[in-house]
């Protein structure tokens, strides 16, 4: 008798500990959310920000492109029938190689940046996409901030690819005229080539909008480190540590 009802005593507090540990769990789990949802300002209202100011930032945008191409085309009109040597063949076709390449090397980026910056908006696109979505449940609003980030990052990804490629298509150019012009070609062509990196130093726009919001979404969800005290070793006994803290 005495064991049947030890035994009916454990099964009863095995399971008002089960009952507690499950509506602790489930706490747990209502409480949780979601980076998206918590960073401000959001994903969808950054977009509809940057939307409204889009073509007013069409020139700052892309200007470090604009004035890269333009150091390049104005370095390859200066190498055009200006070789170092002109008694010598294989540099003066060089030479005209050299201007060739600076002509279609800074006009061609030159053509795609007035391209970009007269069609192609992605704020005004990705915004579009997302303002007719519904935003009824928690699951439609997290939908649609991710839908929108991916709209803040689909351009950064692309001006990143644009800006390194520049940069190097450029500075290559005006390396190859340097090479074979004269003088005044050389000094065109050192500028070309330092001003081909300022697409580095003044990136787009887009690399700047997209790393904000990563930024503002670091810094709410981002771990946090602190003195703390540990109880560690055999005894249990407290002792100073450092613990690292995950806001979830």
């Amino acid at each position: 008798m005495k064991n049947s009802l030890f035994l009916l005593t454990l099964t009863f507090v095995f399971l008002l500990s089960s009952v507690g540990h499950s509506e602790e769990e489930l706490d747990l789990s209502r409480g949780l959310s979601y980076p998206e949802l918590e960073v401000t300002p959001r994903a969808s209202d950054r977009l509809y920000m940057e939307a409204k100011e889009e073509r007013n930032h069409r020139f700052s945008n892309h200007g470090a492109m604009l004035v890269s191409s333009l150091a390049t085309l104005v370095a390859a009109f200066s190498s055009q029938d200006s070789p170092s040597d002109s008694s010598n063949k294989d540099i003066v076709d060089n030479n005209d190689w050299a201007t060739q390449v600076g002509y279609a090397i800074g006009g061609g980026w030159l053509i795609t940046n007035v391209l970009l910056m007269s069609k192609y908006e992605p704020y005004r696109a990705g915004y579009s996409k997302i303002k007719g979505l519904a935003q009824g449940t928690k699951r439609e609003v997290l939908s649609r901030e991710r839908i929108a980030e991916e709209a803040l990052y689909d351009p950064a990804r692309l001006g990143t690819k644009l800006l390194w490629f520049s940069t190097i298509t450029n500075l290559a150019a005006a390396g190859y005229m340097m090479g074979y012009g004269n003088e005044d070609v050389k000094v065109y062509s050192a500028i070309a080539a330092l001003v081909s990196l300022a697409p580095v130093f003044f990136p787009y726009r887009w690399i700047d909008v997209a790393n904000q919001h990563k930024l503002y979404k670091k810094k709410i969800y981002g771990p946090v480190a602190g003195l703390t005290l540990l109880r560690t070793g055999f005894a249990k006994k407290p002792e100073p540590g450092l613990g690292l803290m995950f806001s979830f």
